[in-house]
């Protein structure tokens, strides 16, 4: 008998019934509703001088709001994360008004980790981010970059909602991509613009304008959001990591012209399926209708314009890239990390290794755990291993190093 798994992710039974309630109260995406929302939590008034930045973000809540199967907690959800993006916004401008020496502070040899997602990514940041010699963004700390202490206990408390939220309503998504409120979480939450939205809700619009983006101005405003982190401590040495940078690699090394890309290596046919079964679970959280064809159409392009510009970048500045296999972080997480580790200057010692070991036992990351059980074939996604491998293989290649993965993805 086939599993309900094989045939896609879905959320929990109350999720239905939570939007039935809600549906009345729910809200259309609006942005001036979110600035008034971001201005009354924040204390600040709106700006008059920071209106590129409010039209740019008016482009994405109008690709929401076109979106034709949101329900009400997509409603909901999306307009939160717009006001988040506005309340941010004016305290990082208050803040830079404030103290423009903020803006100078020292961003020393960051580590950012990238690839394709769904490739080893997470388990090695949160391995490499309990080191003594870097500091890794917890998620409550993303959600209020610029808060400099004084809403720590707010912050902590809406990374908890959220991450219980997330996991109740979706309880497959403990095992695909656990949230922890004090964990190592992605910096895509630092950046306004990037093709995440696309997980939660179809948004072609926005896509289309995000593709043509110049996004000089988003490293710019990310690399402040980390400099007003550094005011909680001592800076310390980033270590970051979103698959969402792999297709601005150029304006990354530009932006931090001492960093190092940490690369992760997978094949691109089981990455790709277990990415797509993720943003199916994403979607029918989000959304009252998914095509699951429409998700491997839409996250097949966008992969394959980052591998391409991916590759450029390589090609230029071959000398700032480490590399990592999936299947050997899979099989031995510790030691790759550590040799990891000392490719980047970091020192190895006996108590990282204990903490490291820790953060590989609870993410549960091994070749036979938590990523590949029940899930469906690439054909429900409309696509075949043959076109994926050659779209989304990044240099140097690492396909045929899990026999197994290839067959569950072909």
């Amino acid at each position: 008998m086939r599993s309900p798994a094989a045939d896609g992710p879905r959320p929990a039974s109350w999720v239905g019934a939570l939007n039935a309630v809600l549906g009345p109260v729910s809200p259309r995406a609006s942005i001036e509703t979110a600035q008034r929302t971001a201005s009354r939590r924040t204390g600040l008034p709106a700006r008059t001088d920071d209106q590129v930045f409010v039209d740019d973000m008016r482009v994405l809540a109008d690709a929401i709001r076109a979106a034709p199967a949101l329900s009400p907690i997509g409603r909901l959800g999306t307009q939160e994360e717009l006001t988040r993006r506005l309340e941010t916004r004016l305290r990082m401008r208050h803040l830079l008004d404030q103290d423009p020496s903020v803006a100078h502070r020292p961003v020393d040899r960051p580590i950012i980790i990238t690839g394709l997602p769904r490739t080893g990514t997470t388990v090695l940041h949160r391995m490499l981010g309990v080191h003594p010699a870097v500091r890794a963004p917890a998620l409550w700390e993303l959600l209020g970059p610029a808060s400099l202490g004084r809403e720590d206990e707010k912050l902590i408390k809406a990374a908890r909602r959220m991450s219980s939220m997330y996991h109740r309503s979706m309880p497959e998504m403990r095992t695909v991509h656990p949230l922890d409120p004090f964990g190592p979480e992605e910096c895509v939450f630092l950046l306004p613009h990037s093709d995440q939205f696309d997980g939660v809700v179809p948004v072609p619009a926005y896509r289309a304008w995000y593709a043509d983006r110049d996004v000089r101005p988003d490293y710019a405003y990310y690399r402040h959001q980390l400099q007003a982190m550094q005011t909680r401590d001592d800076p310390a040495r980033w270590v970051l990591k979103s698959p969402y940078h792999l297709g601005r690699l150029d304006v990354v090394l530009d932006t931090f012209p001492d960093a190092t890309i940490v690369m992760t290596h997978r094949d691109p046919a089981a990455a790709l399926l277990s990415w797509c079964y993720f943003m199916e679970g994403s979607r029918r959280l989000y959304n009252t209708v998914v095509d699951p064809h429409e998700i491997g159409a839409t996250w097949l392009g966008i992969w394959t314009t980052a591998v391409t510009r991916a590759r450029a970048v390589r090609q230029a500045h071959p000398g700032r890239f480490v590399d990592v296999d999936y299947a050997a972080l899979s099989e031995a997480p510790v030691p790759v990390a550590a040799g990891v580790a000392a490719r980047l200057g970091l020192a190895d010692s006996p108590s990282w290794q204990r903490l490291a070991t820790a953060e590989a036992r609870r993410d549960g990351h091994t070749a036979r755990t938590g990523d590949r059980p029940q899930r469906p074939s690439l054909a429900r996604y409309g696509l075949d291993a043959s076109t994926v491998r050659r779209d989304l293989t990044l240099p140097p290649a690492t396909t045929g190093n899990d026999a197994r993965e290839a067959d569950s993805a072909g």
